[in-house]
């Protein structure tokens, strides 16, 4: 007789597969759920980040715009300085090394002396910052 055809052989083994299989089953599935849900939890986190980040510069952009020696102040901008602190940490953390130091160049920009921000260079470090942003989320 055939030991593959025998048929304790053929029940022991279509057994001895669906216990493994469930096993499997069992133990990778919530690890795996789980790596996925903080992967995608981290990119919602780091979208609301940079989403958030375009909403306080378009608010510098506005006053830049009126006038191309604004510099945020303490006084009269507390809440826009706030929030952009806000972003910074959040693009430190978020982001890679070299993602924070393009958004660094903006930042100076925008909080550092204005004797060499012209239109044409904050703009372009603007640009810049949010193509390294959505390009490390995978948007780009």
């Amino acid at each position: 007789m055939n030991p593959a055809t025998d048929p304790l052989t053929v029940a022991l083994f279509s057994t001895g597969g669906a216990i493994l299989g469930s096993l499997l089953t069992i133990f990778l599935t919530a690890p795996l759920q789980h790596h996925f849900w903080r992967r995608q939890r981290r990119s919602e986190i780091r979208l609301t980040a940079v989403n958030e980040l375009a909403r306080v510069i378009a608010e510098f952009d506005v006053k830049y715009a009126f006038d191309c020696e604004y510099i945020p102040n303490q006084d009269q901008d507390r809440d826009f300085l706030k929030s952009f602190r806000k972003s910074t940490n959040d693009v430190r953390i978020l982001f890679s090394g070299s993602t924070f130091e393009i958004f660094k160049e903006l930042e100076e920009m925008i909080v550092g002396p204005t004797t060499e921000r012209t239109y044409e260079k904050y703009f372009e470090k603007e640009r810049k910052t949010m193509r390294a942003l959505y390009d490390e989320l995978g948007l780009l």
